[in-house]
């Protein structure tokens, strides 16, 4: 993983997840698929393990936001399977969240 996320819009809700991506072999819609990850601002990219296992962050702002996340890269010709290996939902509001904790 890179060393911190990067860094989120003011929002009272964080969703987020950490998936391992396994992919297909070598080709386009493997290249395809690791140039639309690296573009999304939301998302942190891993190395690829083991010939084809790919480690990945998301934070999305909405459920929304994560659903189609999930249903986009589920549908992506280079993705053979994706496993949530962690999913968090981060409410500001809440007084018992970290983030709302930090900033007080």
């Amino acid at each position: 993983m890179t060393p911190a996320m990067k860094p989120r819009s003011v929002s009272t809700t964080v969703f987020t997840s950490s998936i391992v991506v396994t992919l297909v072999p070598d080709g386009d819609a493997r290249q395809a698929l690791l140039r639309w990850l690296t573009a999304l601002p939301s998302v942190d990219v891993g190395a690829i393990e083991s010939g084809s296992r790919l480690a990945i962050a998301v934070q999305n702002e909405s459920r929304s936001a994560e659903r189609n996340f999930w249903e986009d890269l589920q549908a992506h010709p280079a993705v053979t399977f994706a496993s949530l290996v962690f999913s968090h939902v981060d409410d500001d509001t809440s007084p018992h969240s970290p983030t709302a904790q930090a900033n007080s």
